[in-house]
């Protein structure tokens, strides 16, 4: 893979500790004016062994989420109950490869605390899209820390990088497919992916979440006539990997049906939704 760069915001000032929590707001600061694309082993270096801070999600206009615009950079956090070696076991199995890992500040030999960081091939600046992809890692590893899902959040650096793969890129077709298979396990599929999509807005059709391949928009397409401003079709094309689409359903929590077939408005990602 030719491009080992990301975009991410990055605070210039390392930190030998874990910084005051006065001190977190001027990392914030400085990481948000330094958003920039960098060299993802580079990016490894700074914040897992130098105790550089990073901001995966591009805020523009302010340092809240709704100020969001765009990530590529994905982290979860895990504090207790889990060994970097099994997450390291399943990422292997499930093929979502690591880009880096590192221990934090507060890890230590008797409980390894440490970040995990998956990186998308591209910048994705559809929030809704985002949203959906850090519910479905959410799902996908749930011993993670699941009060770090907000897209203004800033990463504390580390003490040590565990791993680093610069040409390590996650598909989110591939995230679908292991997302839809955790909740294969659950003992009611049905009730689990309505569930998820009332949670978040997705069409359902049949029973099934209208998301995935994008290759299977003309499938979905033939089960959908006509248009409607209440459906907006997200799609991410700039991909290597196959496009990956969401179609979201902006009447509350309602469910579709072959029978009953509804309209469909086309949204270009240029439009850039914001939180």
């Amino acid at each position: 893979m030719e491009n080992r760069k990301v975009y991410v915001g990055y605070d210039p000032e390392a930190k030998e500790k874990k910084p005051e929590k006065g001190e977190i707001v001027g990392s914030k600061r400085r990481a948000v004016d330094h958003w920039a694309e960098i060299d993802l082993e580079d990016l490894a270096e700074l914040i897992g062994n130098q105790g550089h801070s990073m901001v995966p999600g591009h805020l523009v206009g302010g340092l809240k989420a709704e100020n969001c615009t765009g990530m590529q950079l994905f982290a979860l956090d895990f504090d207790h109950g889990i060994t970097f070696k099994e997450i390291e076991s399943r990422c292997d199995q499930v093929q979502i490869p690591i880009a880096f890992a590192y221990h934090t500040f507060s890890s230590t030999h008797q409980n390894e605390k440490f970040r995990v960081v998956f990186a998308h091939d591209v910048l994705i600046e559809d929030v809704y899209i985002i949203k959906i992809v850090i519910a479905m890692l959410y799902r996908i590893f749930p011993e993670c820390d699941s009060s770090c899902k907000n897209l203004d959040r800033i990463y504390l650096g580390g003490k040590e990088l565990i791993c680093c793969n610069s040409e390590a890129r996650i598909s989110l077709v591939q995230v679908y497919s292991v997302f839809y298979e955790r909740l294969n396990n659950n003992e009611n599929l049905r009730r689990a992916i309505r569930n998820f999509c009332n949670k978040y807005h997705i069409l359902l059709i049949d029973g099934s979440a209208a998301m995935g391949d994008g290759r299977l928009v003309d499938v979905i397409m033939s089960k959908i006539d006509g248009m409607k401003d209440s459906v907006i079709y997200h799609i991410i094309e700039e991909s290597i990997f196959p496009s990956f689409f969401v179609i979201e359903n902006r009447i509350l929590h309602q469910t579709y049906t072959c029978e009953e077939k509804k309209k469909l408005r086309k949204v270009n990602i240029e439009e850039k939704n914001t939180c």
